[in-house]
């Protein structure tokens, strides 16, 4: 488990359970199956090239220059190519409800969306137990995580129903009354206070396990994490679909020609051949040339 605290690790863990699955059924080569997906390729992006020192975003795109954001890039990149993480337009609970992955990283949020039990394509079910650990981090880099979700906002209409907003918001962000709703939804606190004790109280009375084990992780995190807030500009909401769909067209378009170098050459070989060119062409067409 310790492994799963940094990517590398991570990856380690990948490769071993690739390996591991694929011999399930030694005589069908090849099949192993993937062990974790990031939910979201431009938060982890995001997160990555933070952690490791440099910036992401600068004037309103994104940086591809940098080696911080090249080591990002490729290592989802070859686990992907690997078949040792998916390639999955979609939210990463959705595979692991039929055990095509098994670990994910993912907004507190989704914790609502994991099944209890895994059905496998046999139709044969087990139960399944979530272990929440905190944000991963690349070895070296700095104990960083994004804060990025739902906000709320007042339309504009007569003075009396902006007055009754600002009353209800007040409310609803209360220390007491917004952990009401954390408790129930996997949602973070927005204030330090509700973050100390009275956290610690809402986890020990309630009756959701998850939910329990994700409030505990995210004190430890509080505590050790320092949190980044992407830049907000006209169009980010785009540039991000933009850059998820082109990373994973690269890195399925990729995985196919590997799978089909491996009929006449070794896994290095084919590797390095299908990855000469796919980062330079990635960076191309991003770049709209």
């Amino acid at each position: 488990m310790d492994d799963l605290h940094t990517f590398e690790g991570i990856a380690r863990t990948a490769a071993l359970y690739y390996d591991w699955t694929d011999q399930q059924t030694p005589e069908v080569a090849g099949d192993g199956k993937a062990f974790f997906l990031p939910d979201s390729l431009f938060n982890y992006s995001l997160m990555g090239v933070i952690q490791l020192g440099s910036e992401f975003i600068r004037d309103d795109r994104i940086d591809t220059a940098t080696p911080e954001f090249r080591k990002v890039w490729d290592y989802y990149y070859k686990l992907a190519v690997l078949g040792q993480a998916a390639i999955f337009d979609g939210y990463a609970t959705d595979l692991a409800k039929t055990g095509d992955i098994v670990c994910s990283i993912g907004s507190t949020a989704g914790v609502s969306f994991f099944s209890p039990t895994v059905t496998y394509a046999d139709n044969t079910s087990e139960p399944a137990e979530l272990a929440i650990l905190p944000y991963p981090i690349f070895e070296g880099g700095k104990k960083t995580a994004v804060q990025r979700g739902a906000g709320m906002s007042v339309i504009k209409s007569s003075p009396e129903k902006a007055q009754a907003a600002a009353v209800f918001l007040k409310w609803f962000t209360s220390p007491e009354n917004n952990l009401r709703f954390v408790s129930s939804t996997g949602y973070l606190p927005v204030t330090e206070a509700a973050f100390g004790d009275l956290m610690s109280q809402e986890i020990e009375h309630t009756s959701d396990h998850n939910i329990r084990k994700l409030l505990q992780t995210c004190q430890l995190m509080e505590e050790d994490y320092e949190f980044y807030i992407p830049p907000l500009f006209e169009g980010i909401d785009q540039l991000q679909i933009r850059y998820e769909s082109q990373f994973r067209d690269t890195a399925s378009q990729s995985r196919d020609s590997y799978l089909d170098s491996l009929a006449s050459s070794d896994s290095r070989s084919a590797y390095e051949a299908v990855s000469a060119d796919a980062y330079q062409n990635f960076v191309d067409k991003l770049a709209g040339k």
